[in-house]
């Protein structure tokens, strides 16, 4: 028989060198490498090189404006034309492609003092301006008793460059959040208004609630938002044949999403269900383990693990427990649609047909499994979108089903492996990009997927006939 004390000695020595271990990353990860990007105003108005989130792309623009107000924004716009730069808005800089990219040759805009939150108007629609981060949207919606129905978890992007790319929650029910956009205001290159509703404009509405910042630059929208309501949280380790066999049931959901801990078989259900019940009572404590403590843990040990990539299966099966206890509470919908993430990742995510969407997780399982040459050191993330109506938006036409694939800090594979999946899926199940995660669109393809692409392109062509809006992205695909 086993010495039981020897056992126990072991067992015990192995928890505290394990604590250790997570300590001492997390205080050399959190003192030298974890740094949430922020794009302040002192940032951009030093006109130093602007990174977006995932540190693939760094802006080197001739010059960076902050306007505070339509007047501003035209002077700035016309100049630039005048002098013969382009024109890119940043937002939160939050994209993962190169969708907002400028270099020497153009100039670089922020909405950060056009943020205002402007009036709340009957049935519930409120009017805003294009520059308001979504957290600072949600606070004034709360304020109002009001909620936005659907988002997803990031809230540094601005509510204009979130809709330029259909940035979506979950929820088979629910679109995107450009499907809550009613009326919108654009500046076209001319420095002239537009507003497009279904009935004032309709192919400019139908083309720019999705624009791609191809169209021009949004300065005010009406959203549809509703009643504040609470919604009740779920959260809970499950596996991938568990999710798999219990899918339809999960679809239910008001939103439903899973992850999936590549190298193992486990998954994390996650579903949100409105709630007339009270609040949970969330300490202090709870609290701070969740948005300061919990996610640099997290990063830390993935940073780690990218020091010795060999390690990186059996920290993902560390992990995958650690990052699926059980949640069950109750809370304002903004605090539960939204949450913390990591400081830097790069993240390609791709929309496939919900009939097609486990035959296109079984494959992704098995390029990662079986044919990937290294290893995937982050969740991928699975979620559920309704079809809409607009031109150019990934769920034109179809209910969708997302699926993301992450690497944490590895950018020097990140494009190989992110190339080879978009291939297969695109190629196999007709999967269409998000726009603003890493892609290799190009017009060809557009013209294949989207029935309304010429129709965009010639609203395009009319409020922006000499391309002041275009960069390298957009001319990949506009032919231009």
């Amino acid at each position: 028989r086993p010495n039981m004390s020897l056992v126990v000695s072991l067992f015990r020595a192995t928890i505290f060198f394990a604590t250790i271990l997570c300590i001492l990353s997390y205080l050399i990860y959190t003192h030298f490498f974890y740094k949430p990007l922020t794009l302040d105003n002192t940032k951009l108005l030093s006109n130093a090189p602007v990174i977006n989130y995932s540190r693939m792309y760094i802006s080197t623009p001739h010059a960076t404006y902050l306007p505070g107000n339509v007047e501003e924004l035209r002077k700035i716009v016309l100049q630039a034309r005048e002098e013969g730069y382009s024109v890119k808005v940043v937002g939160g800089g939050h994209a993962m492609s190169d969708i907002a990219f400028a270099n020497n040759q153009t100039v670089l805009i922020s909405l950060n003092r056009m943020n205002r939150f402007l009036d709340v108007l009957p049935n519930n629609q409120v009017r805003v301006e294009g520059g308001i981060r979504l957290f600072q949207l949600n606070e004034k919606l709360l304020e109002h008793g009001l909620g936005l129905s659907n988002m997803g978890q990031v809230t540094e992007q601005t509510i204009s460059g979130a809709t330029a790319t259909s940035t979506h929650g979950t929820g088979v029910h629910y679109g995107s959040i450009s499907t809550q956009i009613t009326e919108f205001t654009i500046m076209d290159s001319n420095g002239e208004l537009h507003t497009a509703t279904k009935t004032q404009n309709p192919d400019l509405f139908d083309a720019g609630r999705s624009s791609l910042g191809a169209l021009g630059i949004v300065v005010e929208l009406v959203l549809q938002t509703e009643k504040a309501f609470n919604l009740h949280r779920v959260e809970y380790a499950s596996s991938i044949n568990d999710v798999k066999a219990n899918f339809n049931e999960l679809l239910q959901h008001e939103h439903f999403r899973f992850w999936w801990f590549p190298h193992t078989t486990g998954a994390k259900v996650i579903s949100l269900n409105r709630s007339a019940r009270e609040r949970s009572e969330i300490s202090a404590l709870s609290h701070l383990l969740r948005y300061h403590i919990e996610v640099p843990v997290f990063c830390s040990l993935l940073w780690l693990s990218t020091l010795f990539r060999r390690t990186i299966p059996l920290t993902m099966q560390f992990l995958y427990p650690l990052a699926s206890k059980k949640v069950d509470e109750i809370g304002f919908s903004h605090t539960q649609f939204t949450g913390p993430v990591g400081d830097s990742y790069s993240e390609i995510e791709l929309f496939v047909e919900i009939d097609k969407f486990w035959d296109a997780h079984n494959r992704l399982r098995k390029y990662i499994d079986e044919e990937a040459p290294a290893h995937f050191n982050f969740i991928n993330e699975n979620r559920f979108i309704r079809a809409d109506d607009i031109w150019l938006s990934p769920f034109y036409a179809r209910d969708s089903a997302s699926i993301s694939v992450i690497l944490y800090r590895q950018p020097d594979v990140f494009e190989e492996f992110a190339r080879r999946i978009e291939k297969i899926m695109v190629e196999e199940f007709d999967a269409r990009v998000h726009f603003g995660k890493w892609n290799t669109a190009v017009a060809a393809r557009l013209q294949a997927q989207y029935e309304k692409y010429g129709a965009f392109k010639r609203v395009k062509a009319r409020m922006d006939p000499s391309s002041l809006f275009t960069n390298d992205y957009l001319r990949r695909l506009f032919v231009e």
